[in-house]
């Protein structure tokens, strides 16, 4: 990963977590976040619900690229303000995609 120019975010201490493009000026364009951890932790399934609902809901998913373009303007060199501010969002789509997802 790393040779891919990915970055090992030693921070993250319950599961694998790397990250790409970013830089300590802020976001470089696009980023990425690869997650990776057992198959039995419900937090990393819960963001594939979180995925899911959201192309389920293509209003909600406006939503939420308004609120992250907002916030990605605001918090530009601010990475955890950023994800701060839009957890709200997320924890509640979450909990109703699980809800209505989950067999």
């Amino acid at each position: 990963m790393t040779s891919n120019s990915y970055y090992y975010m030693h921070e993250q201490t319950d599961h694998l977590m790397f990250v790409k493009g970013y830089t300590p000026q802020g976001f470089k364009g696009q980023s990425y976040h690869i997650h990776m951890g057992p198959k039995d932790d419900d937090g990393l399934w819960d963001r594939l619900y979180f995925r899911d609902y959201l192309r389920a809901d293509p209003e909600l998913a406006r939503e939420y690229a308004k609120l992250k373009q907002q916030l990605a303007s605001n918090y530009k060199f601010d990475r955890d303000a950023y994800t701060e501010a839009k957890s709200e969002f997320i924890e509640k789509a979450t909990r109703d995609a699980v809800k209505t997802l989950k067999h």
